[in-house]
């Protein structure tokens, strides 16, 4: 599971990433003392960081550049400061995105896919690939869908999948998508996370 950490003073927004975060399968951590956040990012070793400018003690550009001293860690600065000259600081002090508030959850969401797919590939296609009915299926690629199709001992889609669909896309829509294919198909799907996934499956 990734491990994203939030890096901000207000503690609604913190509550309301964390949430937003959580909720869409992430491990997450949240830094409160603001006087040691790069101690902190050393000893939590995130996947990826979010991090507000206006910080007490240090601002996020000096916080961003003193992780750059130890760290390639992408970080995406969530903040209110909206000039120009913010974002292009925060490219030069080596941040890899740039997000004004109020955020679109849907946009940042997509940001931090996009970022830990880039940063941690091989990390990303050991968690993607699942053998299911004797065909290894590569959630992400999806290149071998179609023996899985076409095998016509497979009565029953293996739950294994339709559970790694839903915790590894985090993403019910996609999930359900899946489910509803392989039942048009005349395989039958048992889970135990399909009312998580719709209500009811039919």
């Amino acid at each position: 599971m990734y491990r994203i950490t939030i890096v901000e003073d207000d503690p609604v927004i913190q509550e309301e990433l964390s949430n937003l975060l959580q909720s869409n399968g992430y491990e997450v951590t949240v830094i409160t003392d603001f006087s040691r956040i790069a101690e902190a990012v050393k000893n939590d070793i995130p996947h990826l960081i979010l991090l507000d400018i206006n910080l007490p003690v240090q601002d996020g550009f000096k916080v961003c550049s003193k992780i750059r001293t130890f760290s390639n860690v992408p970080v995406i600065f969530v903040t209110s400061r909206n000039t120009d000259m913010d974002e292009l600081n925060s490219i030069m002090l080596g941040g890899d995105g740039f997000i004004t508030k109020p955020y679109n959850t849907s946009i940042l969401l997509a940001r931090i896919a996009s970022l830990l797919k880039r940063a941690y590939p091989y990390e990303q296609a050991e968690t993607m690939t699942y053998q299911v009915a004797g065909v290894s299926v590569d959630l992400d690629q999806n290149t071998e869908l179609e023996k899985l199709k076409q095998d016509a001992d497979v009565k029953r889609f293996d739950a294994l999948l339709v559970t790694s669909l839903f915790h590894i896309h985090r993403d019910r829509r996609q999930a359900l998508a899946w489910v509803r294919e392989f039942q048009s198909l005349g395989i039958e799907v048992f889970s135990p996370l399909e009312g998580h996934i719709s209500g009811s499956v039919k």
